[in-house]
């Protein structure tokens, strides 16, 4: 157990705080429009790392700013994040906060095929048995999930789910990029340079189509929470994730994912007063338990 004692307290959080944060972006998604809602919320999340970056560690980013291979795969990062965050929001806006959680579940699959190919430690962690027979256990649990969620039945959301599938593959490439690039670099930097770039794309792309215009129809407290919601999303959603990406690797991290959906089915449940059923709650159960028996794992890379 010593992967849990070293970093139970960083992996709960994230758990936590992405379990509060969907039911966010599904509040804020159905008020703005894609773009709008993306390039406010990485804007201002964008501007607040950078501020923590520059005063922080102010010689490590001018650094970061003279190496052309690391700006390089900063602009990919971004471009990336930009279309894989579009497709998410679009998903969101179609069907629910849990449904965008559980979905995520598929990119698993991927996510371990095109890690092991790429990264040896990755590999390393699927020779092992009970990393196995816990994501066997984890998998269990997510169809238990998935199938005893009502939305998840839902007629009409066919486009929604579309758009999640395609939010999730491009996550899959986005995470190989990241770890790339987070094992050399400052999280908190990286962090910052791909909120304000990802944030500037959706700017540029809302002025040129019309949509920014459509903010002065808002109220000044609806913007002031959307801004909110981006520094808690790039706090959460970005910088902790590449945190796990860096420190835990991506099939670890893309495991932690799994508990999401159970942490944002109680949030939402609270908050938008969507369902959640006897099923689902026992799918929760065993995925936690999936989740426990995989990273107990002893991969000495990872600890």
């Amino acid at each position: 157990m010593k992967f849990w004692r070293n970093n139970a307290f960083i992996l709960i959080s994230y758990v936590l705080l992405m379990g509060i944060g969907f039911p966010i972006m599904r509040f804020f998604s159905l008020h703005f429009d894609t773009l709008n809602n993306n390039a406010l919320r990485f804007s201002a999340g964008g501007m607040i790392l950078m501020c923590f970056a520059l005063f922080a560690y102010p010689y490590a980013t001018k650094a970061f700013i003279r190496d052309r291979r690391a700006m390089f795969f900063v602009i990919i990062i971004a471009l990336l994040m930009s279309a894989n965050m579009f497709f998410f929001i679009k998903g969101l806006e179609y069907t629910s906060a849990l449904s965008a959680s559980i979905f995520a579940l598929l990119a698993i699959p991927l996510a371990i095929i095109t890690a092991s190919c790429f990264f040896h430690d990755e590999s390393a962690l699927l020779k092992q048995p009970r990393f196995w027979w816990g994501s066997v256990l984890i998998l269990s649990g997510a169809c238990l999930f998935i199938l005893s969620s009502a939305t998840y039945h839902h007629n009409g959301q066919i486009l929604g789910y579309l758009y999640l599938l395609l939010a999730i593959s491009i996550q899959a490439i986005q995470n190989l990029v990241v770890k790339n690039i987070a094992h050399q670099h400052n999280v908190i930097i990286v962090s910052a340079f791909v909120a304000l770039l990802t944030g500037s794309f959706y700017l540029i792309f809302s002025a040129l189509t019309g949509n920014f215009m459509l903010l002065q129809h808002f109220s000044v407290g609806l913007i002031v929470g959307l801004l909110l919601a981006g520094i808690y999303g790039m706090l959460t959603g970005m910088l902790m994730a590449f945190y796990i990406v860096k420190t835990q690797g991506i099939i670890r991290f893309n495991l932690i994912q799994l508990l999401i959906p159970f942490s944002t089915a109680i949030m939402a449940y609270f908050s938008l007063n969507e369902q959640v059923s006897l099923n689902q709650s026992l799918g929760g159960m065993v995925l936690i338990l999936g989740c426990l028996l995989a990273f107990n794992s002893n991969n000495k890379n990872h600890q």
